[in-house]
């Protein structure tokens, strides 16, 4: 599977390029997380335009980077999420598990405001 990662001063976004998210791409995106969560990146946007479904596979792959991301004091947000792919971590019952926000700039503007809005702060010190 194929997917594209957009770093940015204190988030990385993680674009999959497959409509489907399950088993063996679940475990790529597994991988990937572990590996930006290893070298610093704290924040991580999963970006879903081009995904439509996803399996239980799919769903642990998310839980896993949620606890990665908290462990370290970041967060793990979920953006441009399909009404299929909703209502299927509905019927799991674990919706309110993840930060769901519409775009990048909504899911920046969270990050800003969780982290207190200290990014470049201090640039001039």
């Amino acid at each position: 599977m194929k997917y594209a990662i957009e770093k940015y001063d204190n988030f990385v976004v993680i674009e999959p390029m497959s409509e489907v998210l399950k088993g063996e791409e679940a475990i790529q995106l597994k991988v990937e997380f572990l590996l930006r969560n290893n070298t610093g990146h704290k924040n991580i946007v999963l970006d879903l335009q081009h995904v439509r479904r996803i399996d239980e596979s799919g769903v642990r792959m998310g839980v896993l980077a949620n606890r990665l991301c908290k462990a370290v004091g970041g967060v793990f947000i979920l953006i441009e999420v399909c009404d299929e792919i909703f209502e299927f971590l509905r019927m799991c019952r674990i919706e309110k598990s993840f930060i769901i926000r519409n775009d990048v700039e909504q899911a920046k503007r969270f990050i800003y405001h969780k982290d207190g809005g200290n990014h470049n702060r201090g640039a001039f010190l």
